[in-house]
Protein backbone atom coordinates (compact mmCIF):
# COMPACT_ATOMS: atom_id res chain seq x y z
CA UNK A 1 0.00 0.00 0.00
CA UNK A 2 1.40 3.46 -1.14
CA UNK A 3 0.08 7.10 -1.31
CA UNK A 4 -1.80 6.07 -4.31
CA UNK A 5 -3.59 3.10 -3.01
CA UNK A 6 -7.25 2.93 -3.41
CA UNK A 7 -7.58 1.63 0.72
CA UNK A 8 -7.45 4.58 3.34
CA UNK A 9 -5.63 4.51 6.38
CA UNK A 10 -7.22 4.25 9.49
CA UNK A 11 -6.63 6.49 12.67
CA UNK A 12 -8.12 5.39 16.16
CA UNK A 13 -6.86 6.73 19.83
CA UNK A 14 -6.90 3.80 22.51
CA UNK A 15 -7.13 5.93 26.06
CA UNK A 16 -5.32 3.59 29.37
CA UNK A 17 -5.85 4.45 33.28
CA UNK A 18 -2.47 3.13 33.63
CA UNK A 19 0.40 5.45 35.00
CA UNK A 20 3.27 5.12 33.36
CA UNK A 21 6.07 4.48 35.98
CA UNK A 22 9.52 6.27 35.07
CA UNK A 23 12.53 3.97 34.89
CA UNK A 24 14.70 4.06 38.08
CA UNK A 25 17.64 1.74 36.83
CA UNK A 26 20.33 4.47 35.33
CA UNK A 27 23.51 5.38 36.80
CA UNK A 28 25.67 8.52 36.20
CA UNK A 29 28.79 8.80 34.43
CA UNK A 30 30.98 11.35 35.21
CA UNK A 31 33.90 12.46 32.39
CA UNK A 32 36.34 14.85 31.52
CA UNK A 33 36.22 16.19 27.63
CA UNK A 34 39.14 18.47 27.51
CA UNK A 35 39.03 21.53 25.44
CA UNK A 36 41.95 23.64 24.85
CA UNK A 37 40.21 26.72 25.02
CA UNK A 38 39.61 26.28 28.46
CA UNK A 39 43.53 25.56 29.31
CA UNK A 40 43.49 29.30 31.28
CA UNK A 41 40.66 28.51 33.23
CA UNK A 42 41.79 25.05 34.28
CA UNK A 43 45.72 26.63 35.57
CA UNK A 44 43.92 29.40 37.83
CA UNK A 45 41.99 27.02 39.49
CA UNK A 46 44.82 24.56 40.30
CA UNK A 47 46.84 27.90 41.61
CA UNK A 48 45.20 28.19 44.77
CA UNK A 49 46.44 24.35 45.39
CA UNK A 50 50.16 25.22 44.45
CA UNK A 51 50.71 25.43 48.42
CA UNK A 52 49.10 22.21 49.74
CA UNK A 53 50.61 20.08 46.57
CA UNK A 54 54.02 20.97 47.59
CA UNK A 55 53.19 20.60 51.47
CA UNK A 56 51.93 16.67 50.21
CA UNK A 57 54.97 16.04 48.70
CA UNK A 58 57.65 17.69 50.99
CA UNK A 59 56.31 15.52 53.63
CA UNK A 60 57.04 12.19 52.58
CA UNK A 61 58.97 10.88 54.45
CA UNK A 62 57.68 6.78 54.90
CA UNK A 63 56.20 4.27 52.48
CA UNK A 64 52.41 5.22 53.49
CA UNK A 65 53.39 8.84 52.96
CA UNK A 66 54.01 8.01 49.34
CA UNK A 67 51.08 6.15 48.85
CA UNK A 68 48.77 8.90 50.54
CA UNK A 69 50.60 11.91 48.65
CA UNK A 70 49.60 9.97 45.35
CA UNK A 71 46.07 9.50 46.42
CA UNK A 72 45.67 13.44 47.34
CA UNK A 73 47.25 14.55 44.71
CA UNK A 74 45.65 12.70 42.39
CA UNK A 75 42.23 13.96 44.07
CA UNK A 76 43.21 17.65 43.62
CA UNK A 77 43.85 17.54 40.13
CA UNK A 78 41.02 15.55 39.14
CA UNK A 79 38.45 17.79 40.90
CA UNK A 80 39.83 21.07 39.77
CA UNK A 81 40.00 19.46 36.30
CA UNK A 82 36.45 18.24 36.67
CA UNK A 83 35.24 21.91 37.63
CA UNK A 84 36.09 22.87 34.21
CA UNK A 85 35.71 20.26 31.80
CA UNK A 86 33.61 17.90 33.68
CA UNK A 87 30.19 16.86 32.43
CA UNK A 88 27.27 14.33 34.01
CA UNK A 89 25.89 11.31 31.71
CA UNK A 90 22.72 9.50 33.16
CA UNK A 91 22.81 5.94 31.64
CA UNK A 92 19.75 3.81 31.70
CA UNK A 93 20.50 0.15 32.08
CA UNK A 94 17.71 -1.50 30.65
CA UNK A 95 17.11 0.00 27.55
CA UNK A 96 19.46 -0.56 24.38
CA UNK A 97 18.00 2.16 21.90
CA UNK A 98 18.99 2.35 18.21
CA UNK A 99 18.81 5.94 17.90
CA UNK A 100 18.27 7.27 14.51
CA UNK A 101 21.54 8.03 12.64
CA UNK A 102 22.24 11.67 12.32
CA UNK A 103 23.30 12.13 8.83
CA UNK A 104 25.81 15.14 8.78
CA UNK A 105 25.05 16.10 5.58
CA UNK A 106 21.53 16.98 6.30
CA UNK A 107 21.37 20.41 6.63
CA UNK A 108 19.14 23.15 6.73
CA UNK A 109 17.53 22.83 2.90
CA UNK A 110 17.56 19.39 3.32
CA UNK A 111 14.63 19.85 6.61
CA UNK A 112 12.61 22.87 4.88
CA UNK A 113 12.31 20.45 1.79
CA UNK A 114 11.04 17.34 3.64
CA UNK A 115 8.76 19.43 6.00
CA UNK A 116 7.37 20.94 2.70
CA UNK A 117 7.35 16.52 1.56
CA UNK A 118 5.17 15.77 4.91
CA UNK A 119 2.93 18.66 4.68
CA UNK A 120 1.69 18.28 1.24
CA UNK A 121 1.69 14.48 1.51
CA UNK A 122 -0.57 14.30 4.47
CA UNK A 123 -2.69 17.26 2.19
CA UNK A 124 -2.86 15.04 -0.11
CA UNK A 125 -4.08 11.64 1.99
CA UNK A 126 -7.09 13.97 3.33
CA UNK A 127 -7.73 15.39 0.09
CA UNK A 128 -7.31 13.24 -3.20
CA UNK A 129 -7.58 15.64 -5.97
CA UNK A 130 -5.12 16.00 -9.13
CA UNK A 131 -4.41 19.78 -7.98
CA UNK A 132 -2.77 17.89 -4.51
CA UNK A 133 -1.55 14.94 -5.79
CA UNK A 134 0.25 17.00 -8.43
CA UNK A 135 2.21 19.30 -5.60
CA UNK A 136 2.19 16.22 -3.64
CA UNK A 137 4.69 14.37 -6.41
CA UNK A 138 6.23 18.05 -7.31
CA UNK A 139 7.53 18.11 -3.21
CA UNK A 140 8.40 14.75 -3.33
CA UNK A 141 11.40 15.34 -6.59
CA UNK A 142 12.39 18.24 -4.55
CA UNK A 143 12.96 16.57 -1.28
CA UNK A 144 15.23 13.76 -3.14
CA UNK A 145 17.04 16.42 -5.73
CA UNK A 146 17.50 18.30 -2.55
CA UNK A 147 19.29 15.06 -0.45
CA UNK A 148 21.00 14.54 -3.47
CA UNK A 149 22.70 17.97 -3.64
CA UNK A 150 23.26 18.12 0.04
CA UNK A 151 25.01 14.41 0.06
CA UNK A 152 27.18 15.26 -3.10
CA UNK A 153 28.28 18.91 -1.36
CA UNK A 154 29.04 17.11 1.75
CA UNK A 155 30.78 14.51 0.54
CA UNK A 156 32.87 16.52 -1.97
CA UNK A 157 33.73 18.95 0.78
CA UNK A 158 35.15 16.24 3.04
CA UNK A 159 37.33 14.87 0.44
CA UNK A 160 38.55 18.48 0.14
CA UNK A 161 39.47 18.16 4.32
CA UNK A 162 40.66 14.61 3.75
CA UNK A 163 43.39 15.35 1.12
CA UNK A 164 44.17 18.58 3.40
CA UNK A 165 45.15 16.84 6.27
CA UNK A 166 46.18 13.00 4.66
CA UNK A 167 49.96 14.57 4.95
CA UNK A 168 49.41 17.36 8.15
CA UNK A 169 47.39 15.56 10.26
CA UNK A 170 47.22 11.67 9.82
CA UNK A 171 45.77 10.82 13.08
CA UNK A 172 42.69 12.82 12.32
CA UNK A 173 43.00 12.06 8.49
CA UNK A 174 42.54 7.91 10.21
CA UNK A 175 39.95 8.56 13.05
CA UNK A 176 37.68 10.27 10.28
CA UNK A 177 37.80 7.61 8.19
CA UNK A 178 36.88 5.06 10.99
CA UNK A 179 33.46 4.32 11.10
CA UNK A 180 31.36 6.09 13.83
CA UNK A 181 29.57 3.59 15.64
CA UNK A 182 32.00 1.52 16.77
CA UNK A 183 31.60 -2.44 17.72
CA UNK A 184 30.40 -2.46 21.15
CA UNK A 185 31.07 -5.36 23.41
CA UNK A 186 28.10 -8.12 23.75
CA UNK A 187 29.61 -10.71 25.79
CA UNK A 188 28.44 -11.43 28.93
CA UNK A 189 29.97 -9.48 31.68
CA UNK A 190 30.98 -12.38 34.19
CA UNK A 191 32.00 -14.15 30.87
CA UNK A 192 34.06 -11.34 29.90
CA UNK A 193 35.52 -11.01 33.47
CA UNK A 194 36.17 -14.57 34.10
CA UNK A 195 38.04 -15.02 31.00
CA UNK A 196 40.83 -12.45 31.13
CA UNK A 197 41.28 -13.02 34.81
CA UNK A 198 42.47 -16.66 33.35
CA UNK A 199 44.36 -15.29 30.63
CA UNK A 200 46.01 -12.41 32.58
CA UNK A 201 45.97 -13.95 35.54
CA UNK A 202 48.18 -17.04 35.06
CA UNK A 203 50.68 -17.58 37.62
CA UNK A 204 54.57 -17.93 36.72
CA UNK A 205 55.41 -21.61 35.03
CA UNK A 206 58.49 -23.33 37.62
CA UNK A 207 61.89 -22.55 36.81
CA UNK A 208 64.32 -25.17 36.50
CA UNK A 209 67.21 -26.18 38.77
CA UNK A 210 69.51 -24.49 37.31
CA UNK A 211 67.83 -21.23 36.61
CA UNK A 212 66.70 -21.30 40.25
CA UNK A 213 70.20 -21.03 40.94
CA UNK A 214 71.30 -18.31 38.81
CA UNK A 215 68.28 -16.29 40.49
CA UNK A 216 68.99 -17.43 44.07
CA UNK A 217 72.81 -16.70 43.82
CA UNK A 218 72.14 -13.13 42.44
CA UNK A 219 71.99 -10.19 44.90
CA UNK A 220 71.57 -6.52 44.58
CA UNK A 221 74.88 -5.74 45.37
CA UNK A 222 75.47 -1.88 45.38
CA UNK A 223 76.21 -1.48 41.92
CA UNK A 224 76.16 2.68 41.65
CA UNK A 225 75.51 4.05 38.33
CA UNK A 226 75.33 8.32 38.26
CA UNK A 227 73.56 8.28 34.92
CA UNK A 228 70.90 6.04 36.46
CA UNK A 229 70.88 6.72 40.21
CA UNK A 230 71.45 10.66 40.19
CA UNK A 231 67.96 12.77 41.51
CA UNK A 232 65.46 13.50 39.08
CA UNK A 233 65.45 17.29 37.85
CA UNK A 234 63.07 19.88 36.34
CA UNK A 235 64.41 19.63 32.85
CA UNK A 236 63.96 15.90 33.07
CA UNK A 237 59.92 16.73 34.37
CA UNK A 238 59.45 19.03 31.53
CA UNK A 239 60.72 17.23 28.82
CA UNK A 240 58.41 14.16 30.15
CA UNK A 241 55.65 16.74 30.28
CA UNK A 242 56.40 17.79 26.57
CA UNK A 243 56.04 14.27 25.17
CA UNK A 244 52.60 13.64 26.41
CA UNK A 245 50.12 13.05 23.92
CA UNK A 246 46.53 15.19 23.99
CA UNK A 247 43.51 12.60 23.38
CA UNK A 248 44.99 9.43 24.96
CA UNK A 249 42.86 7.40 27.40
CA UNK A 250 42.86 7.79 30.91
CA UNK A 251 43.76 4.95 33.30
CA UNK A 252 42.11 3.96 36.50
CA UNK A 253 42.29 7.19 38.07
CA UNK A 254 40.58 9.31 35.54
CA UNK A 255 43.72 11.72 35.27
CA UNK A 256 44.64 12.45 31.26
CA UNK A 257 47.95 13.69 29.41
CA UNK A 258 46.33 17.25 29.43
CA UNK A 259 45.67 17.73 32.91
CA UNK A 260 49.68 18.02 33.17
CA UNK A 261 50.96 18.89 29.86
CA UNK A 262 48.64 21.98 29.88
CA UNK A 263 50.42 23.68 33.08
CA UNK A 264 53.94 22.22 32.94
CA UNK A 265 55.61 24.92 34.51
CA UNK A 266 53.27 24.66 37.56
CA UNK A 267 53.83 20.96 37.68
CA UNK A 268 57.72 20.22 37.47
CA UNK A 269 58.32 21.45 41.03
CA UNK A 270 55.91 19.42 42.51
CA UNK A 271 56.40 16.14 40.51
CA UNK A 272 60.35 16.53 40.72
CA UNK A 273 60.19 16.58 44.72
CA UNK A 274 57.57 12.77 44.51
CA UNK A 275 59.29 11.59 41.82
CA UNK A 276 62.70 12.27 43.80
CA UNK A 277 60.54 10.65 46.74
CA UNK A 278 59.15 7.14 45.16
CA UNK A 279 63.05 6.56 43.31
CA UNK A 280 64.51 7.55 46.39
CA UNK A 281 62.55 4.97 48.88
CA UNK A 282 62.07 2.88 46.11
CA UNK A 283 58.64 2.22 47.07
CA UNK A 284 55.78 1.96 44.09
CA UNK A 285 52.73 3.72 44.56
CA UNK A 286 49.76 1.86 45.05
CA UNK A 287 47.51 3.88 43.39
CA UNK A 288 49.80 3.17 39.95
CA UNK A 289 49.63 -0.78 40.49
CA UNK A 290 46.26 -1.21 39.27
CA UNK A 291 45.36 -0.77 35.19
CA UNK A 292 42.19 -1.10 33.84
CA UNK A 293 41.54 -3.73 30.94
CA UNK A 294 39.05 -3.16 27.93
CA UNK A 295 38.19 -5.48 25.90
CA UNK A 296 38.60 -4.87 22.16
CA UNK A 297 36.82 -6.83 19.56
CA UNK A 298 38.13 -8.43 16.86
CA UNK A 299 36.93 -10.92 14.06
CA UNK A 300 34.69 -13.97 14.88
CA UNK A 301 31.61 -14.32 17.16
CA UNK A 302 31.26 -11.11 19.41
CA UNK A 303 29.18 -12.65 21.95
CA UNK A 304 32.16 -15.27 22.50
CA UNK A 305 35.51 -13.54 25.01
CA UNK A 306 37.54 -15.27 23.30
CA UNK A 307 37.26 -12.98 20.27
CA UNK A 308 38.10 -10.03 22.45
CA UNK A 309 42.03 -8.99 22.98
CA UNK A 310 42.73 -6.40 25.87
CA UNK A 311 43.80 -2.87 25.93
CA UNK A 312 45.43 -2.07 29.13
CA UNK A 313 45.39 1.07 30.34
CA UNK A 314 47.60 2.45 33.07
CA UNK A 315 48.50 5.73 35.24
CA UNK A 316 48.98 8.94 32.80
CA UNK A 317 51.38 9.94 36.37
CA UNK A 318 53.19 6.29 36.44
CA UNK A 319 53.65 7.10 32.86
CA UNK A 320 55.36 10.40 33.30
CA UNK A 321 57.77 8.53 36.04
CA UNK A 322 58.92 5.64 33.98
CA UNK A 323 59.54 8.05 30.75
CA UNK A 324 62.12 9.36 33.11
CA UNK A 325 63.31 5.99 33.90
CA UNK A 326 63.17 5.28 30.50
CA UNK A 327 64.98 7.87 29.05
CA UNK A 328 67.99 6.93 31.50
CA UNK A 329 68.24 3.56 30.87
CA UNK A 330 68.10 3.59 27.07
CA UNK A 331 70.90 6.91 27.09
CA UNK A 332 73.04 4.18 29.29
CA UNK A 333 72.58 1.28 26.94
CA UNK A 334 73.57 3.27 24.41
CA UNK A 335 76.46 4.64 25.59
CA UNK A 336 78.04 1.38 26.95
CA UNK A 337 76.81 -0.52 23.85
CA UNK A 338 74.82 -2.99 25.96
CA UNK A 339 71.74 -3.80 23.48
CA UNK A 340 73.16 -6.09 20.39
CA UNK A 341 73.51 -5.06 17.16
CA UNK A 342 71.32 -7.61 15.72
CA UNK A 343 68.11 -5.96 17.45
CA UNK A 344 66.43 -2.91 15.42
CA UNK A 345 63.71 -2.88 18.01
CA UNK A 346 62.67 0.19 19.97
CA UNK A 347 66.15 1.88 19.49
CA UNK A 348 66.53 5.35 18.26
CA UNK A 349 67.98 5.50 14.36
CA UNK A 350 67.05 2.33 13.76
CA UNK A 351 63.21 1.02 12.49
CA UNK A 352 61.89 -1.86 10.51
CA UNK A 353 62.91 -0.33 7.27
CA UNK A 354 66.79 -0.77 8.58
CA UNK A 355 65.69 -4.59 9.38
CA UNK A 356 64.44 -5.02 5.89
CA UNK A 357 67.30 -3.90 4.26
CA UNK A 358 69.76 -5.55 6.10
CA UNK A 359 67.88 -9.02 5.06
CA UNK A 360 67.43 -7.35 1.90
CA UNK A 361 71.28 -6.99 1.41
CA UNK A 362 72.17 -10.32 2.93
CA UNK A 363 69.40 -12.45 0.24
CA UNK A 364 71.56 -10.01 -2.28
CA UNK A 365 74.76 -11.14 -1.57
CA UNK A 366 73.74 -15.04 -1.02
CA UNK A 367 72.06 -15.00 -4.51
CA UNK A 368 74.80 -12.91 -6.02
CA UNK A 369 77.11 -16.21 -5.38
CA UNK A 370 74.94 -18.72 -6.79
CA UNK A 371 73.72 -19.93 -3.21
CA UNK A 372 70.16 -20.48 -1.60
CA UNK A 373 69.10 -18.64 1.81
CA UNK A 374 67.36 -20.61 3.97
CA UNK A 375 65.21 -18.21 6.40
CA UNK A 376 63.26 -19.00 9.56
CA UNK A 377 60.71 -16.81 10.96
CA UNK A 378 59.97 -17.47 14.35
CA UNK A 379 56.98 -15.85 16.46
CA UNK A 380 56.97 -16.14 20.17
CA UNK A 381 53.83 -16.76 21.86
CA UNK A 382 52.84 -13.47 23.56
CA UNK A 383 55.83 -12.43 24.12
CA UNK A 384 55.63 -9.15 25.94
CA UNK A 385 53.03 -10.44 27.80
CA UNK A 386 54.70 -13.80 29.10
CA UNK A 387 57.86 -12.56 30.13
CA UNK A 388 59.08 -13.90 33.50
CA UNK A 389 59.45 -11.22 35.77
CA UNK A 390 62.41 -12.88 38.26
CA UNK A 391 64.19 -13.76 35.50
CA UNK A 392 63.96 -9.81 34.19
CA UNK A 393 65.03 -8.90 37.47
CA UNK A 394 67.85 -11.15 37.06
CA UNK A 395 68.95 -10.21 33.55
CA UNK A 396 69.13 -6.78 34.28
CA UNK A 397 71.52 -7.16 37.50
CA UNK A 398 73.75 -9.61 35.26
CA UNK A 399 73.51 -6.73 31.98
CA UNK A 400 75.21 -4.08 34.63
CA UNK A 401 72.20 -2.09 35.43
CA UNK A 402 72.32 -0.35 38.85
CA UNK A 403 71.25 -1.54 42.07
CA UNK A 404 69.02 1.50 42.75
CA UNK A 405 67.37 1.27 39.31
CA UNK A 406 66.49 -2.75 39.33
CA UNK A 407 65.29 -2.30 43.14
CA UNK A 408 62.80 0.41 41.59
CA UNK A 409 61.74 -1.98 38.47
CA UNK A 410 61.37 -4.83 40.73
CA UNK A 411 59.04 -2.68 43.07
CA UNK A 412 56.51 -1.17 40.44
CA UNK A 413 56.22 -5.23 39.49
CA UNK A 414 56.26 -6.57 43.03
CA UNK A 415 52.33 -5.74 42.41
CA UNK A 416 50.26 -5.45 39.57
CA UNK A 417 46.65 -5.61 39.68
CA UNK A 418 43.98 -5.55 36.36
CA UNK A 419 40.63 -4.63 36.54
CA UNK A 420 38.35 -5.40 33.35
CA UNK A 421 36.03 -2.73 32.06
CA UNK A 422 33.02 -4.26 30.40
CA UNK A 423 29.17 -3.11 29.40
CA UNK A 424 30.25 0.40 31.96
CA UNK A 425 30.94 -2.36 34.73
CA UNK A 426 33.78 -2.83 36.62
CA UNK A 427 35.39 -6.31 37.74
CA UNK A 428 36.90 -7.46 41.08
CA UNK A 429 40.70 -6.61 40.74
CA UNK A 430 42.80 -9.39 40.23
CA UNK A 431 46.74 -9.83 40.48
CA UNK A 432 49.06 -10.39 37.16
CA UNK A 433 51.88 -12.22 37.52
CA UNK A 434 53.30 -12.02 34.12
CA UNK A 435 54.78 -10.05 31.08
CA UNK A 436 55.78 -6.74 30.75
CA UNK A 437 53.28 -3.66 31.61
CA UNK A 438 51.04 -3.12 28.49
CA UNK A 439 51.18 0.77 27.64
CA UNK A 440 54.29 1.55 29.97
CA UNK A 441 57.03 3.34 28.25
CA UNK A 442 59.69 1.56 30.21
CA UNK A 443 58.26 -2.00 28.99
CA UNK A 444 59.65 -1.89 25.64
CA UNK A 445 63.07 -1.40 26.65
CA UNK A 446 63.00 -3.73 29.77
CA UNK A 447 61.74 -6.78 26.77
CA UNK A 448 65.06 -5.76 25.04
CA UNK A 449 67.12 -6.81 27.99
CA UNK A 450 65.50 -9.65 28.61
CA UNK A 451 65.96 -11.22 25.68
CA UNK A 452 69.51 -9.11 24.67
CA UNK A 453 71.30 -12.31 25.64
CA UNK A 454 69.99 -14.84 23.08
CA UNK A 455 72.88 -14.00 20.63
CA UNK A 456 75.24 -15.60 22.64
CA UNK A 457 72.84 -18.45 23.48
CA UNK A 458 72.62 -19.58 19.64
CA UNK A 459 75.97 -18.37 18.46
CA UNK A 460 76.71 -21.93 15.98
CA UNK A 461 79.71 -23.72 15.64
CA UNK A 462 79.24 -24.24 12.14
CA UNK A 463 80.98 -21.43 10.64
CA UNK A 464 81.61 -22.30 7.14
CA UNK A 465 77.78 -22.37 6.28
CA UNK A 466 77.25 -19.37 7.86
CA UNK A 467 76.55 -15.86 5.98
CA UNK A 468 79.57 -14.33 6.40
CA UNK A 469 80.41 -10.27 5.90
CA UNK A 470 83.48 -8.98 5.90
CA UNK A 471 84.57 -12.09 8.41
CA UNK A 472 81.44 -11.15 10.51
CA UNK A 473 78.90 -14.13 11.10
CA UNK A 474 74.98 -13.31 10.84
CA UNK A 475 72.70 -15.55 11.76
CA UNK A 476 69.95 -13.66 13.68
CA UNK A 477 68.01 -10.24 13.35
CA UNK A 478 65.79 -9.05 15.58
CA UNK A 479 62.89 -6.18 15.52
CA UNK A 480 61.70 -6.62 19.34
CA UNK A 481 60.25 -10.05 19.72
CA UNK A 482 60.25 -11.06 15.44
CA UNK A 483 62.86 -13.17 14.75
CA UNK A 484 64.53 -14.45 11.90
CA UNK A 485 67.77 -17.07 12.45
CA UNK A 486 69.10 -17.54 8.21
CA UNK A 487 72.14 -20.11 7.05
CA UNK A 488 73.23 -21.19 3.58
CA UNK A 489 71.76 -24.75 4.26
CA UNK A 490 69.22 -26.76 5.93
CA UNK A 491 71.34 -28.43 8.53
CA UNK A 492 72.66 -25.13 9.80
CA UNK A 493 69.16 -24.04 10.11
CA UNK A 494 67.27 -26.77 12.03
CA UNK A 495 70.76 -26.03 14.22
CA UNK A 496 69.78 -22.67 14.77
CA UNK A 497 66.35 -23.62 15.65
CA UNK A 498 67.60 -26.56 18.11
CA UNK A 499 69.79 -23.76 19.78
CA UNK A 500 66.82 -21.31 19.88
CA UNK A 501 64.85 -24.07 21.69
CA UNK A 502 67.11 -24.78 24.11
CA UNK A 503 67.59 -20.59 24.62
CA UNK A 504 63.28 -20.80 25.06
CA UNK A 505 62.74 -23.78 27.25
CA UNK A 506 65.44 -21.72 29.78
CA UNK A 507 63.96 -18.55 30.04
CA UNK A 508 60.08 -19.85 29.69
CA UNK A 509 59.81 -18.32 26.68
CA UNK A 510 56.82 -20.15 23.69
CA UNK A 511 57.28 -20.41 20.45
CA UNK A 512 53.94 -20.35 18.29
CA UNK A 513 54.92 -23.25 15.72
CA UNK A 514 51.68 -22.12 13.85
CA UNK A 515 53.55 -18.82 13.00
CA UNK A 516 56.81 -20.22 12.39
CA UNK A 517 57.91 -20.39 9.03
CA UNK A 518 60.75 -21.38 6.29
CA UNK A 519 61.23 -19.31 3.50
CA UNK A 520 63.81 -20.40 0.98
CA UNK A 521 65.42 -17.94 -1.32
CA UNK A 522 66.86 -19.05 -4.39
CA UNK A 523 68.08 -18.22 -8.09
CA UNK A 524 67.44 -21.54 -9.47
CA UNK A 525 65.91 -24.82 -9.19
CA UNK A 526 62.95 -25.70 -6.78
CA UNK A 527 64.85 -27.13 -3.86
CA UNK A 528 64.34 -30.50 -1.91
CA UNK A 529 61.49 -30.03 0.29
CA UNK A 530 63.07 -30.01 4.01
CA UNK A 531 61.45 -31.09 7.51
CA UNK A 532 62.36 -28.39 10.33
CA UNK A 533 61.51 -29.42 14.06
CA UNK A 534 61.34 -27.77 17.15
CA UNK A 535 61.10 -30.13 20.31
CA UNK A 536 59.76 -28.33 23.12
CA UNK A 537 59.37 -29.27 26.84
CA UNK A 538 55.54 -31.26 25.59
CA UNK A 539 56.13 -32.03 22.23
CA UNK A 540 57.94 -32.15 18.67
CA UNK A 541 56.44 -29.37 16.53
CA UNK A 542 56.59 -29.18 12.93
CA UNK A 543 57.45 -25.91 10.89
CA UNK A 544 55.86 -25.63 7.15
CA UNK A 545 58.73 -24.73 5.01
CA UNK A 546 57.00 -21.82 2.49
CA UNK A 547 56.60 -22.79 -1.38
CA UNK A 548 54.37 -19.61 -2.09
CA UNK A 549 56.61 -17.14 -1.22
CA UNK A 550 60.24 -18.00 -2.31
CA UNK A 551 58.43 -19.56 -5.95
CA UNK A 552 57.41 -15.73 -6.16
CA UNK A 553 60.66 -13.99 -4.96
CA UNK A 554 62.90 -15.62 -6.98
CA UNK A 555 65.30 -14.48 -9.93
CA UNK A 556 63.66 -12.20 -12.19
CA UNK A 557 60.63 -11.41 -9.85
CA UNK A 558 62.89 -10.71 -6.68
CA UNK A 559 64.86 -7.71 -8.56
CA UNK A 560 61.85 -6.63 -9.63
CA UNK A 561 60.84 -6.68 -6.25
CA UNK A 562 64.16 -5.36 -5.14
CA UNK A 563 63.79 -2.18 -8.01
CA UNK A 564 60.05 -1.36 -6.69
Amino acid sequence: MNEFSDHMPLFFELNFSTICQKRTNTTTRNYIKWETSKNDEYAQMLQPHRETLLSVVNDITLDVDIHNAVREITRIIYDSAFKVFGHSVSINKNIDRQNRPNNEWFDENCKNARKTFHVTRNFFLRHQTEANRSEYVIARNSYNKVKRKAQYNFKRKKGLELCSIAKTNPKKFWSTLKPKNKSKCVADNEAMFSYFENVLGMNPPELSDTVLDLLNNTYFDGVNIDLLDTDISEDEIIKALKRLKSGKSAGNDEIVGEMFSSCPSFFAPILKTLFNSIFAIGVYPENWTECLVIPVPKSGDLTSPINYRPIILVSILSKLFTSILTDRLLSWSQDENHIIDNQFGFQPGRSTVDAIFTLHGIISHTLKHKLKLYCGFVDFRRAFDKVDRRILIYKLLKSGVSSKFVSMVNSIYSSVRLRVRSGGVLSEAFDNHLGVKQGEPLSPLLFLFFINDIIQDISTDVNEDVISLNGILIYLILFADDTVLFGKTPTVLQHLFDKLLLYCNKWNIEVNADKTKVVVFRNGFRPVDTNFTMITRNCKLLIHMCTLVYYYITTESFYILKNV
